[in-house]
């Protein structure tokens, strides 16, 4: 994201609208996401939106999960 449109909250915004749209599928249980190791804040945007780390990836990416149904 070029710097000048960071830190307003379109990437809250969009990981949220990703979560509400995957609720609508009966046979979505999880919404998973890869970040860059160095990319601190996108790892913080998904731990603040509920999300936890899984693992690392043999990419080098680290993996983040959160489950929305049972």
């Amino acid at each position: 994201t070029r710097p000048e449109h960071q830190k307003k909250g379109y990437g809250t915004e969009a990981i949220k609208g990703l979560v509400r749209f995957s609720e609508a599928f009966k046979n979505i249980k999880f919404v998973c996401a890869s970040v860059a190791k160095e990319n601190k804040p996108s790892q913080k945007m998904f731990l603040k939106n509920d999300f936890y780390y899984l693992c690392d990836a043999p990419s080098g990416m680290m993996v983040f999960n959160k489950q929305i149904k049972n």
